[in-house]
């Protein structure tokens, strides 16, 4: 790629201007400069190419309370809590209309600790809206704050285009897999994104082909990691395979679904793929950046005085269908008085317990006020004291609450939100008595 025409003409002029007053050190000193600025004009706005001073490391100027975890078996550490962009980075969803907005969203998170930041080429109200949004927000952000750094912040992105027309714009094909990775770095304004996720299972597309498209984007620097979202262990273990056949690489992080009541495929079906191969398991140590910690904003008591109907600000992704999850509401008030008793929110106590579970890498939430940040992320801690085995000594700050995992668990058992294998149980138990019956 050519300098661009400006740049051009200020080197030729500096050039010159070097051969009629300097001597030939200072020549070679010059052109060293003048080539490095052709080289930084050439980068991405945000690029970030400033010194690392991080709000994330030692220094921690902002002075707060995260906790982070590898991703998976990488060395790559996520903060415990995540931001998501889904339905918050719209202009069509009453959230954040604005860049201002965006941006003072994203500087609470970035303040509160939080380095992990989610995407798709599909959130918006629009095709790429969101990323568009975010782009912008976090470029604005690195140029007016010092501490905004690309080295510290871990900004994913998923493809797929679930809502694509055409033939060929979506689904994981080798083209739409590079086309798409170029789109979303140009919306998101990135040299490279951390981890690109495939949105979803494409049946139509021979996996080898993914996996080898996905590996491309690596050997070419536009992506560092890669991961699937809403697979199932048999997919995301046969692309393992496939890679492994091929010394390729393998998807590293998974991005489920996982709340109180959604809770089977992360707590059995991964449970194999989440060990290390030297636990005894077939496993592969894989990461988990789980969604919808707060089942659409039921768990969170949004609407325990809503009487089946949703605020006229909330999301109208459910909307059309709260009283179709009268169960969910009902334990979201169960569980309500359990918060008040320990002088927490229902959402700082649902999301701690979601984050209880050490094979959850990230825990990925929406917020579309900056309140909405600075209580959510009082949760962390709270996942480190209320769900703690009580201490032999009792000096503690917080009230550390004897087994009040089982607490919550049982009281969502209460309402037919269990593990599967309770579940399994039952229906053996019940079809055991039945044939039992039949026998007699």
């Amino acid at each position: 790629m050519a300098p661009p025409p400006g740049l051009l003409f200020i080197r030729a002029g500096l050039l010159l201007l070097a051969a009629r007053t300097t001597t030939t050190g200072d020549v070679g000193l010059l052109l060293f400069a003048v080539a490095k600025q052709d080289q930084d004009a050439l980068l991405p706005k945000h690029s970030f190419s400033k010194p690392p001073v991080s709000p994330f490391g030692k220094q921690n100027p902002y002075n707060h309370t995260m906790t982070y975890r590898p991703l998976g078996k990488t060395g790559l550490r996520v903060s415990t809590l995540s931001y998501g962009a889904w339905l918050t980075f719209s202009s069509n969803s009453n959230q954040i209309e604005t860049i201002e907005k965006a941006k003072e969203i994203l500087t609470a998170c970035v303040k509160s600790g939080i380095n992990f930041f989610d995407n798709a080429e599909s959130y918006g109200s629009f095709h790429g809206e969101s990323e568009l949004i975010m782009g912008e927000a976090l470029r604005q952000m690195t140029e007016e704050d010092e501490l905004v750094t690309r080295q510290e912040l871990v900004l994913t992105t998923k493809l797929f285009n679930v809502r694509g027309d055409g033939i060929n714009n979506k689904g994981l094909s080798r083209k739409h897999i590079l086309e798409g990775m170029q789109g979303s770095l140009q919306r998101l304004q990135l040299s490279y994104i951390d981890v690109v996720y495939a949105h979803r299972f494409d049946p139509t597309t021979p996996l080898e082909e993914t996996v080898r498209a996905f590996n491309y984007l690596l050997d070419h620097g536009k992506a560092l990691y890669w991961g699937t979202s809403e697979w199932t262990s048999e997919q995301i273990r046969n692309a393992v395979r496939i890679a492994e056949k091929l010394n390729l690489v393998g998807p590293i992080v998974e991005q489920p679904l996982y709340n109180l009541v959604n809770r089977d495929r992360v707590e059995l079906e991964y449970l194999p793929l989440l060990q290390n191969s030297n636990n005894g398991f077939d496993g592969i140590g894989l990461g988990l950046t789980t969604y919808s910690p707060l089942a659409e904003g039921i768990l969170a008591g949004r609407y325990l005085k809503a009487n089946g109907k949703a605020p006229e600000n909330s999301r109208g992704v459910y909307k059309d269908r709260l009283l179709e999850r009268k169960e969910e509401l009902a334990l979201a008030e169960k569980l309500n008085p359990l918060a008040e008793s320990l002088g927490v929110t229902l959402a700082q106590l649902i999301l701690a317990w979601t984050m209880q579970n050490p094979f959850v890498s990230s825990v990925i939430m929406g917020a579309s006020r900056v309140e909405q940040v600075s209580d959510n992320v009082k949760a962390v801690e709270l996942a480190q004291t209320l769900f703690a085995p009580l201490p032999s000594s009792t000096k503690s700050k917080k009230p550390k609450v004897e087994n009040l995992k089982e607490k919550i668990e049982a009281i969502a058992k209460e309402f037919g939100f269990s593990l599967g294998v309770d579940k399994i149980q039952a229906m053996v138990k019940d079809a055991f008595v039945s044939h039992r019956g039949e026998l007699l």
